[in-house]
């Protein structure tokens, strides 16, 4: 369970945390939507009781690979996608709301989140730019 009574905490993510984050690590791929959801779910009903900063860099450097910027197949050039196939894939992938959830919750109370949503953009910005257009343009 992730949304319990502050009494009833101790019975909750306190006890399986720690390891499905490691095993979160180890199972990664098709199961990484379903990680995600689970724990912005975990962020979004516990804002502020979880310390965040041990993963914060591993869990915004999946949001970023889940947009799926630069993927290729084996020896192939990275490709950029447009933004329309960016959408699609996201769509198809994970359900949007995942990542945003996660990022708003960890947001605040003195983390570091800002500073990796920060950064996060300053990947993006390039394939936004208005002068841009083709493949790589959002």
């Amino acid at each position: 369970p992730t949304l319990l009574l502050p009494s009833e905490k101790v019975c909750g993510y306190p006890l399986w945390f720690d390891e499905l984050m490691g095993l979160w690590d180890s199972c990664q791929s098709t199961w990484n939507k379903y990680w995600m959801a689970l724990f912005a779910r975990l962020a979004l009903d516990n804002v502020g009781c979880i310390d965040w900063e041990p993963h914060m860099a591993k869990l915004f450097s999946r949001i970023l690979k889940s947009l799926g910027i630069g993927k290729t197949p084996s020896g192939s050039a990275p490709q950029l996608r447009s933004f329309a196939n960016i959408l699609s894939m996201i769509k198809s992938s994970h359900q949007p709301a995942h990542r945003e959830t996660f990022i708003i919750s960890l947001l605040g109370g003195g983390s570091s989140a800002q500073e990796h949503l920060t950064a996060l953009l300053d990947v993006l910005r390039p394939y936004c730019h208005p002068s841009k257009s083709g493949l790589e343009t959002f």
